[in-house]
């Protein structure tokens, strides 16, 4: 009998050479256990925050003559964190990086543009990590996205904001 190891889900260390892992096989061996939850200080997610990515969405289309179809298409985005079994993603506003061309916005109907996507729909690109204010998920020294301000007297941007470049207080 196999069993759902939880926190293995998403972990990067492979599952085959993991100490944590056979170490909880061999103790509950023979006790008709189907789930297993356990804290492991081995795991390590598939993709971490500020890491660039490439996922493929789904735009599903309604047309007048046959049933609804999808359209694959692939974004680039920075990963935010990890949730659950999906990860939070910004995604880079502009066109796909297919051959539909697609701008994010039409696809993505909320502002900020970050999505959760399946683990299985990401692979990492070969690009340096990128900052995200953790307030307003905006990228470090390129675009102000808080709901903050500031006048010749005073200024206001949320705990962590990154505002013009600068990490403001």
């Amino acid at each position: 009998m196999m069993a759902y190891y939880k926190p293995c889900k998403n972990c990067a260390v492979d599952k085959a050479t993991c100490l944590r892992r056979r170490e909880i096989a061999n103790g509950i061996s023979g006790l008709h256990v189907t789930v297993v939850n356990f804290r492991c200080g081995h795991r390590k997610p598939l993709f971490h925050p500020g890491q660039r990515v490439r996922f493929i969405w789904t735009s599903w289309e309604r047309s007048d003559y046959d049933d609804d179809h999808g359209i694959d298409l692939i974004y680039h985005g920075t990963v935010i964190e990890e949730n659950r079994l999906r990860f939070i993603v910004r995604v880079d506003d502009g066109p796909s990086a297919c051959g539909e061309k697609i701008a994010a916005r039409d696809v993505f109907k909320n502002d900020s543009l970050v999505i959760k996507v399946k683990p299985s729909d990401m692979k990492a690109l070969d690009e340096p990590d990128r900052a995200l204010c953790p307030s307003c998920s905006a990228y470090e020294g390129e675009e102000a996205r808080c709901l903050g301000w500031e006048d010749s007297f005073h200024s206001y941007w949320p705990d962590g904001c990154f505002k013009a470049g600068r990490k403001v207080q």
